[in-house]
């Protein structure tokens, strides 16, 4: 999906209605990858029920937890972005179909 969208805005500049689509999709697929956040909390989970101590995180816990903010706040600023640039509810409309089709 995010390739879709750089190939959008970088070849049909001229297209209105394909940038806006552009700009939702490419928000919703990167908000869509939060599966950093969910292995994060795998992980400290995990690491919780084997110590008690809670001192033998994994080198790629923080790595896991750095990407899932990224993500998240990436996604929302090119939807922020969107909806500054075009319509409200078809921004919204595109971030939220993208968001799931990037989830499952």
């Amino acid at each position: 999906m995010l390739a879709i969208s750089y190939i959008l805005l970088k070849k049909s500049p001229t297209s209105p209605s394909l940038r806006r689509f552009a700009w939702g999709v490419s928000g919703g697929s990167i908000t869509g990858l939060q599966n950093f956040l969910k292995d994060g909390l795998i992980i400290l989970k995990a690491v919780k029920a084997e110590d008690d101590d809670m001192q033998s995180f994994p080198w790629y816990f923080p790595l896991m937890v750095f990407l899932g903010c990224a993500t998240a706040f990436g996604g929302l600023f090119c939807l922020t972005a969107c909806m500054k640039r075009y319509d409200a509810t078809f921004s919204s409309a595109t971030f939220v179909g993208s968001f799931v089709i990037s989830t499952s």
